[in-house]
């Protein structure tokens, strides 16, 4: 199981529910075939005595006492109880009905075994179900139900990794980090946004590090692999000579995926770093949706969305959870409203398009490193954000002219004189088709 649980979380979660129906299959088929066998009560004793005296009682009691000590699994219920949805209601019941399933199978098979066996061949048997079955159906099949047993055990607790305090401990943990600007401490215009802007050679170097507290968070919190995306402006703003030497970094464009290049199914998890408001809300600093130059709303299914909601619904086409982003006050509102559970670290207030006030960079690292932290402690609680498709994908322009020329072709419709509306099978097909928007330019070279 450690090396199942290696290849990733929700792999070794599959494989470990598998197992446990294997284990569950193959009791009730013992107890099946025990009373459904025709012939499996021959010479077996009656199942309760005749009497119940107090002896009989007491001895039983004790027996239960020395199993209860014996059980460790009142220890790992501390070990997965941070790991629990709603555990007020969900820790009750499954106690009350796991422990009363657990007890109505034990004394199912318990009942069957001293149907088909004398009390003195079941207390002498190793292989009591291999044994009961064999009595019962013959040696071919004691074979079958001893190897169902023998594959059910590779998922009893005794065979697992030690649990920390981490859903991930001992077992492979992708994720993928999507680092926007706007959204990083100080930075509230373009003098801090591009090459030309006299305080941009600083704030690549605050972006850097407010990545590098992100990446060493979900390092410290077991994380395997780790890919940055550089998603903000020219796509080469990180300095990634600072960066782990085992973290991948995505940059520069075009390509596919956009602010989300490189993210597939095989990882666990995505956060966001420096993200901003969608260019509809009224608040936010440096609010936009892709371009700032050209679009006035971008939207999914009908709703407006920013590039933080866009980029969740493409990491939840490949069932992978968002679970962390930091930016501005307006920026975090507008993600938990779509995302209650989401971890945030807000790094400024907005005060306006271009003002805010700010944290300093190291506080704003240190904010990012615990939320960071935390998000991952709750990766178990997180959901694919899921848009359903098709995806209608509706893009308002900020002049005329290109929603005209662009309803010229066939798969687009305009809406109005600043709109056009493109129906995508999926999202990362409305994910090329913005990406194709932002980016063409017929004199583009080479």
């Amino acid at each position: 199981m450690t090396a199942i649980n290696y290849v990733g979380v929700k792999f070794g979660g599959a494989v470990q529910v598998f197992l446990t129906f294997i284990k569950i299959f193959s009791v009730l088929l013992v107890i099946g075939v025990a009373f459904l066998a025709p012939s499996a009560a021959h010479g077996a004793d009656p199942v309760w005595p005749a009497a119940v005296n107090g002896g009989l009682l007491t001895a039983f009691l004790a027996a239960l006492a020395a199993a209860l000590w014996a059980y460790d699994g009142w220890e790992d219920l501390n070990l997965v109880g941070s790991e629990v949805k709603n555990p007020q209601r969900n820790f009750p019941l499954a106690l009350v009905g796991g422990v009363g399933l657990v007890a109505i199978i034990y004394l199912l098979f318990s009942a069957a075994c001293l149907r088909v066996l004398p009390f003195s061949a079941a207390a002498s048997s190793e292989h009591i179900a291999s044994d009961v079955v064999e009595h019962a159906s013959g040696h071919g099949a004691a074979i079958w139900i001893t190897l169902a047993m023998v594959i059910s055990a590779t998922g009893t607790p005794e065979t697992q990794p030690a649990a920390h305090n981490t859903p991930t401990a001992a077992a492979k943990l992708k994720i993928y980090i999507s680092v926007d600007m706007e959204g990083i401490a100080g930075v509230v215009t373009s003098d801090q946004l591009g090459p030309t802007g006299f305080e941009y050679e600083r704030f690549r170097r605050f972006m850097t590090n407010e990545t590098l507290a992100a990446i060493q968070a979900a390092k410290e919190s077991g994380a395997t692999e780790i890919v940055v995306s550089d998603s903000h402006g020219n796509g080469q703003n990180l300095l990634i000579d600072l960066f782990p030497k085992d973290v991948r970094v995505v940059r520069s464009w075009p390509r596919h995926g956009g602010m989300m290049a490189g993210l597939d199914s095989t990882f666990d998890a995505a956060m966001y770093v420096g993200y901003h408001a969608s260019t509809t809300n009224p608040h936010g600093v440096r609010a936009h949706t892709f371009s700032s130059a050209h679009l006035a709303r971008v939207a999914l299914n009908g709703n407006a969305v920013s590039e933080g909601e866009f980029n969740t619904a493409y990491a939840g086409f490949f069932n992978v959870p968002v679970i962390f982003a930091s930016g501005d006050d307006a920026a975090m509102a507008e993600l938990k409203s779509r995302l209650p559970i989401l971890e945030t670290a807000e790094t400024k207030k907005s005060l306006g398009f271009h003002s805010a006030e700010t944290l300093t960079p190291e506080a704003s690292c240190e904010k990012i490193s615990i939320a960071a932290k935390a998000a991952i402690s709750h990766l178990h609680e997180a959901k694919p954000y899921l848009v359903k498709p098709p995806i209608t994908l509706e893009i308002t322009f900020k002049n005329y002219t290109p929603a005209e020329a662009l309803s010229y072709l066939h798969s687009i419709q305009r809406v109005d004189s600043h709109t056009i509306r493109f129906i995508a099978k999926d999202m990362p097909e409305a994910q090329d088709f913005i990406d194709f928007l932002d980016l063409y330019n017929p004199d583009m070279t080479p």
